[in-house]
């Protein structure tokens, strides 16, 4: 399908990105640790959040040639915001799957790299764009249906696909020690109410399940204690804790990579803290 930057009344059509381009988002919440193994936060607030994309196009000569005209220009695109028209279920959803692939985004080019002739296939060209979120139809942007992909729920989104990799957790006991130069050990404990566990694992499921829980991460849950229910035998705080069941976690990461590797997937990296 292809899509088409805007800027001053001239314009380029191209293609849409190979697929393996990422989004970012960037939620601007602080966090600080706590004596407990609990964190506190200061959440800034959705409107402060940022988003971005990392991709790249396989183009012809003059698909390059005219991205080149437009974005070499300083009276048309270069350092200044342009349009990216998507025109109706192109595929490529440049800032997230929730955001979706319709409509017209204003955005800034923050990288222009273009590389040389190809010789397989030949004659074609590499650019790699990073495109800066702007603006863009969101929130006006309506899910589509999705299918379950399993049966683990996060909030309130059920249907999410365990884990292919499974879980990767940390829970450090918290006892400091010491060892002097003679080999003596000194101890301190600061009690089980001290000891952390949290996890991470990599989530991956089709568009209208990932753009469903994205949006539920980014805006519903944020900072605050959601609901993790898993199926027997999902471990997901290691062996101290229930391998099955309903637990409430505390998200540990606002910073999300969102990976579109193929047709209809997207995946990325989720980080909680185990509360009750």
């Amino acid at each position: 399908m292809p899509i088409t930057f805007t800027a001053q009344a001239q314009s380029a059509t191209i293609k849409t990105p190979r697929y393996g381009y990422n989004s970012f988002i960037s939620m601007k919440i602080d966090k600080t640790l706590c004596s407990d193994g609990s964190y506190t936060f200061f959440d800034n607030g959705t409107v402060y959040d940022r988003r971005k994309c990392s991709a790249q196009w396989l183009l012809t000569a003059t698909e390059l040639n005219n991205m080149n005209t437009m974005f070499k220009d300083p009276l048309k695109s270069r350092g200044e915001d342009v349009t990216l028209n998507l025109g109706t279920n192109s595929g490529f959803y440049p800032f997230g799957p929730d955001y979706g692939d319709s409509g017209e985004f204003v955005v800034r080019v923050l990288n222009y790299n273009q590389g040389g002739q190809l010789f397989q296939p030949f004659r074609y060209y590499i650019l790699a764009l990073d495109l800066q979120y702007i603006s863009g139809p969101s929130p006006s942007y309506s899910f589509s249906d999705n299918c379950d992909d399993g049966n683990l729920q996060i909030g309130t989104i059920t249907g999410i696909r365990y884990p292919q990799a499974g879980y990767d957790p940390e829970t450090p006991y918290k006892v400091f020690n010491a060892v002097t130069f003679t080999g003596d050990v000194y101890s301190r404990d600061a009690g089980q109410i001290s000891d952390i566990f949290e996890t991470s694992f990599k989530i991956s499921g089709n568009q209208g399940k990932m753009a469903a829980l994205i949006d539920y991460i980014v805006s519903t849950a944020r900072s605050s204690n959601t609901t993790i229910i898993t199926q027997a035998n999902n471990y997901l705080f290691g062996r101290d804790k229930s391998a099955s069941g309903s637990m409430i976690v505390q998200p540990t990461v606002y910073e999300y990579d969102i990976l579109h590797d193929r047709f209809d997937n997207f995946s990325f990296d989720y980080s909680c803290r185990f509360v009750s």
